[in-house]
């Protein structure tokens, strides 16, 4: 027996056991059983598949919620990892017992969380391991589009839209206690400070936390887009988060060997980078960034 006729038929009894249970619990629940509730979860042919929330045989997905207020509701826990000054991955954990719709923001940034003051034994404020002058740079960032962990293939689930490309919205669904990694384009925006590592600890933040001019947005979009390359993205980057004119990013070296260094920019990217701003400003104009955000609602567990 192919491959495909054992899929189709894995499909079909799946399909048949998940409207039985649902039958059933309906039908214990309209005959006064309290030992069922009326919701159930009907599982997905392939386990990386997010188990579709039924009602009465009625099967819906759940309501999108903004990233940062699931994190505020412990619903969800992010972790950042920044690998390089250019890619970055996140990875969500769904703490909650129900699938949950994730709304990500079309851009967001990562902080070192090493610069931060502890107390000693006489309660007086000490610096942590390394000073704030000794902290990589902090990271503006956009999530690939393209990039999601455990995506089904599965043509027929509801809720694949783990990252479509004709999906725009940034939603996509995890299901309970389950785990979903995303790769994450990123520009520096601390020019002076070392390059991110791996090896240094990040804390996952709102754009707006670290520089909300909306120019910057607007620049990490087209940088995730691959509009411009990243040398181009990355001195728009440094013009608008550090304050930096055109004359001083034309003026920054990086070293290549022990006594040698190079322009950071060639004349020709930093001219790229104007117009990339200079866009960038009109775009932010035309197009006011508004969100209406909607808090999660968690069911029980059956």
């Amino acid at each position: 027996m192919s491959a495909n006729c054992c899929a189709q038929r894995t499909r079909r009894t799946n399909s048949f056991l998940c409207s039985f249970v649902v039958m059933a619990l309906v039908g214990l629940s309209m005959s006064g059983s309290s030992a069922f509730g009326q919701a159930a979860f009907c599982p997905a042919v392939n386990p990386n598949e997010l188990r579709t929330l039924c009602f009465g045989g009625k099967c819906e997905a759940p309501e999108p919620v903004d990233l940062f207020v699931l994190l505020q509701q412990q619903s969800l826990s992010a972790q950042m990892i920044v690998r390089d000054p250019y890619h970055a991955r996140l990875i969500l954990t769904n703490r909650s017992n129900a699938p949950l719709s994730v709304q990500l923001p079309d851009a967001l940034a990562a902080r070192p969380i090493l610069a931060q003051m502890g107390n000693n034994i006489f309660g007086q404020p000490t610096p942590s391991n390394r000073s704030s002058a000794q902290a990589s740079q902090t990271v503006g960032g956009t999530p690939s589009s393209s990039s999601s962990s455990n995506r089904s293939s599965n043509n027929n689930n509801p809720f694949q839209n783990f990252f479509n490309p004709n999906n725009m919205n940034n939603v996509f669904n995890i299901a309970p206690e389950q785990v979903r990694t995303i790769e994450v384009r990123c520009l520096c925006l601390e020019q002076g400070k070392p390059n991110p590592r791996s090896a240094v600890k990040y804390e996952l933040v709102k754009l707006s936390e670290v520089n909300d001019d909306p120019r910057l947005a607007e620049v990490l979009r087209a940088n995730a887009r691959g509009e411009v390359t990243q040398e181009v993205a990355q001195a728009a980057a440094w013009h608008i988060a550090n304050e930096m004119s055109w004359d001083e990013l034309a003026g920054l070296t990086q070293r290549i060997a022990l006594n040698a260094s190079r322009p950071w920019f060639h004349a020709q990217q930093l001219q790229q980078a104007k117009r990339l701003v200079d866009g960038a400003k009109q775009t932010a104009a035309k197009s006011p960034q508004t969100k209406v955000i909607k808090q999660a609602i968690v069911l029980p567990k059956l």
